[in-house]
């Protein structure tokens, strides 16, 4: 039995596909298997994974219809026969290591899951920034999650940069059909766990900005997905970890609903129904988001949206004017 199955969604990523593969192949730890899922991926993304599983025989492919990302995740937990279950997303690549330090924290620990950090890389650059200080961590499910929910740390609430055991999948799947499943799933799994080992090296490399990208593009009805995950996520924690609401509600407000603001602004659409929607939610929640651990300036454009959607535009689009595009809001 290996170690680890590392499953890896394939979709549209040809000019990626080969540096994932690869940073998979040169783990540390080679007992693991790697299950490609081709989800009817257009371009010659099938061909590079039927490539890479006749040169490593710890690779094996589905090819299968178009189903969303879900779908691919679940289709490979269908088949998967490791201790542990890892996820990387295949314009993503990993350090050769981080497999085998999250594994060990586990089976050192004796805990279900293990995350670390993840550095950003921008399309275009080799630059990705590395922790000089790395600190290990025993946590409780709930500190763990609070560090996910804080939008300043590098933990985020992705499945990518952790590892788990793999019967905490036993009855979750992700949402078939759905983007932002991360947000949907997470929770679930993280509240199985009693202790969460953590490391604060960024072994994950997430790629930013990448043209194409399913949650890179315009404004579009698929924003609504993110708005039900975040409150399936929401309405959890109030029913069964009512200690971590104001930071539930509080991501929420940034992760969700300012993002999806921001991308309505950028894509030059006006959907009143989401910004109602949204208005609401912040009306109802204002004083969960003051008391919240988000700063300052986003407590204050929180309120400027809640008061005037039509100068929180002005001022949104000044700003990234100003920063000649980049988006520090």
């Amino acid at each position: 039995m290996p170690e680890i199955s590392i499953i890896v969604p394939v979709y549209k990523v040809e000019g990626y596909l080969k540096k994932c593969i690869e940073s998979i192949c040169n783990q540390t730890i080679k007992n693991i298997e790697i299950i490609l899922v081709d989800d009817g991926s257009p371009d010659q993304c099938g061909e590079i994974c039927d490539y890479y599983s006749k040169r490593d025989s710890r690779i094996k492919v589905i090819h299968k219809e178009n189903g969303g990302l879900s779908d691919a995740r679940n289709a490979g937990l269908e088949i998967a026969i490791g201790k542990y279950i890892g996820f990387v997303d295949s314009d993503d690549f990993v350090s050769s290591d981080m497999f085998e330090l999250l594994f060990d924290l586990c089976e050192k620990n004796n805990t279900l899951i293990a995350g670390c950090d993840l550095a950003y890389v921008y399309d275009g650059t080799d630059r990705v920034d590395y922790c000089s200080n790395a600190q290990e961590y025993i946590i409780t499910s709930s500190e763990f999650f609070e560090l996910m929910l804080d939008v300043q740390k590098n933990v985020r609430t992705g499945v990518w940069n952790k590892l788990y055991k793999r019967e905490l999948f036993n009855n979750v799947r992700f949402p078939k059909g759905k983007l932002f499943e991360d947000v949907g799933t997470m929770y679930k799994l993280i509240f199985q766990a009693d202790m969460i080992s953590y490391v604060s090296i960024p072994g994950y490399h997430y790629l930013k900005q990448r043209e194409g990208a399913i949650t890179n593009g315009k404004y579009s009805k698929k924003e609504y997905d993110r708005l039900e995950m975040s409150e399936n996520m929401v309405q959890y924690i109030r029913k069964y970890q009512p200690q971590l609401q104001n930071a539930a509600i509080a991501f929420r407000a940034v992760n969700c609903h300012l993002t999806i603001i921001n991308t309505m602004i950028t894509s030059k659409i006006k959907d009143e129904k989401m910004i109602q929607i949204i208005k609401k939610d912040l009306r109802n929640h204002y004083f969960q988001i003051i008391r919240s651990h988000i700063s300052k300036i986003k407590k204050m454009q929180l309120l400027l949206l809640l008061i005037n959607y039509d100068l929180y535009k002005y001022l949104y689009l000044n700003q990234k004017k100003g920063s000649r595009g980049t988006d520090s809001w």
